[in-house]
């Protein structure tokens, strides 16, 4: 509903988890706390520990997909149902199997 109620609210949520799995993913690379989120990075570092196998990049890219499917007048429960099922995937550290 809120895709086809108020598409800038549904693009800046998807953008905040963007950023949220990006500071994941930054974190996990250097190990140092990124300048600025310093009071998110325990909640970070736990995920990181939780999922260490997670496919943070392909994730984002998921995201990203997902934002642009607006655009394009894509069905919005499907996508998104799409992409909460390729999520979990990713996040156990799984590829995602071709569709077609």
């Amino acid at each position: 509903m809120l895709a086809f109620r108020d598409p800038n609210q549904f693009r800046f949520k998807i953008f905040l988890l963007q950023l949220w799995f990006n500071h994941a993913y930054r974190i996990r690379i250097s190990g140092s706390p990124i300048q600025g989120f310093e009071r998110l990075e325990e909640s970070l570092s736990e995920f990181n520990e939780k999922y260490p196998n997670a496919n943070l990049m392909e994730i984002n890219r998921l995201l990203e997909d997902s934002i642009e499917s607006l655009s394009r007048n894509f069905y919005t429960p499907l996508t998104l149902t799409n992409l909460l099922i390729s999520v979990q995937t990713l996040l156990r550290g799984k590829e995602l199997q071709p569709v077609l």
